[in-house]
C-alpha cells in the first residue's frame, strides 16, 4: 500500500513522464490509471542496457521497479571494445544476474547519477555517439531489444528490427553476446 502512494505521488513529477506527456495532461492521466490497474510486466525479469561507443562498451544493470518503472543502477561495466567476446559475456551477465525487483522507495532516477555512472557529459551524447541494446531475462528466454535515438522525441526509441529471442542456457551466452556484438557492429 505504502508503494502505491508513493507512485500516485510521483507519477506527477516523475521527469521521465513529464517530459513524453509534457504537452498532454490527459495521457499523462490515461497512463497513470494504465499503470495502477496494469499488472507489473517486468515482476519476474533481469536486465541490462549496453551502450556501445566509439571507444568502450558500457554496460549498466536495470532494475523492475514493483510498480512497473525499470531505473538504471550499478554494477556499471565499462570495457574496452577490443575486449574479447568471453570477457564480455561474463559482464553482461553479471550485470543480468545482479538485477533485482525493487521496491518503489529505492527508485531513484535522475540523469545526473546516470551520467556520473556512465561518464557520459549529456544524454544527448550518449544516445547520438552509441549504439544501444537492452538484454532481458525472462522464464529461461534472452530477448535483446535494439533502439535508437530519434530526433522527433530526443529519446531512444526500438528498432523494429532485428530484436533477438534465444533460449537462456550457459552454451547459449556466448551465442547472445556473438550476436549482440555482430548487430552492434553493422547497425
Amino acid at each position: 500500500m505504502k508503494d502505491l502512494i508513493l507512485y500516485i505521488k510521483s507519477f506527477f513529477i516523475d521527469k521521465h513522464i513529464r517530459f513524453i506527456y509534457k504537452n498532454n495532461f490527459k495521457n499523462r492521466i490515461k497512463l497513470f490509471f494504465a499503470r495502477l490497474f496494469w499488472k507489473n510486466p517486468y515482476k519476474n525479469t533481469k536486465a541490462c542496457s549496453i551502450y556501445k561507443t566509439e571507444k568502450s562498451y558500457k554496460i549498466i544493470t536495470v532494475y523492475p521497479v514493483s510498480s512497473g518503472l525499470l531505473t538504471e543502477k550499478e554494477p556499471v561495466y565499462i570495457l574496452p571494445l577490443s575486449i574479447k567476446a568471453e570477457e564480455l559475456k561474463d559482464a553482461i551477465f553479471d550485470a543480468v544476474s545482479a538485477s533485482k525487483l525493487i521496491s518503489y522507495k529505492e527508485y531513484k532516477n535522475t540523469a545526473i547519477d546516470y551520467l556520473k555512472m556512465l561518464k557520459e557529459k549529456s544524454l544527448k551524447n550518449l544516445y547520438t555517439n552509441s549504439k544501444h541494446c537492452s538484454v532481458y531475462l525472462k522464464n529461461n528466454t534472452v530477448d535483446v531489444h535494439f533502439s535508437k535515438y530519434s530526433e522527433k522525441y530526443k529519446c531512444l526509441e526500438y528498432d523494429e528490427e532485428p530484436n533477438l529471442i534465444i533460449e537462456y542456457s550457459e552454451e547459449n551466452k556466448l551465442k547472445i553476446v556473438n550476436e549482440i556484438i555482430e548487430i552492434m557492429n553493422h547497425k
